[in-house]
């Protein structure tokens, strides 16, 4: 927070705009550029700004999302080339399967597949959090 406040009183650099959007995003909870791409993304599709990095605790444990809509129950999970790991693809699905239980619907996107499949996963987003309620203004 104080580099973002640093930075807000600062001015002359022509990557300001830039900065200041990663800055933002960056205080607001994201932790990978992959994360950082699927803000951006929702910010050209218009989608409501989500929570970031929310901790839950479900019977297999506690952890992290990476992105939730809590109003509309919904999940995107940010899966760099890690989550293709055997223990941490296991790990992965029973994160899934204990939200799904609990009713949360999640959308797992590789950080690869954002970057070169960006409008097919931002309609399955949007159509997920439509059929959760969200209605685009």
């Amino acid at each position: 927070m104080r580099l973002r406040s640093h930075w807000d009183g600062s001015s002359g650099t022509s990557a300001r705009r830039l900065i200041q959007a990663v800055l933002a995003d960056v205080s607001n909870g994201a932790e990978s550029l992959g994360e950082l791409d699927f803000a951006r993304a929702c910010r050209r599709y218009g989608l409501p700004t989500p929570s970031r990095q929310v901790w839950r605790r479900l019977p297999t444990g506690r952890f992290c999302l990476d992105v939730y809509w809590d109003q509309y129950g919904v999940v995107v999970e940010s899966e760099g080339i890690h989550h293709a790991e055997p223990g941490a693809a296991i790990d992965d699905s029973l994160r899934q399967n204990a939200l799904t239980i609990t009713h949360d619907a999640v959308l797992r996107i590789p950080v690869l597949g954002l970057r070169t499949n960006e409008a097919d996963f931002m309609r399955q987003v949007e159509e997920l959090l439509g059929r959760h309620g969200y209605r685009a203004a």
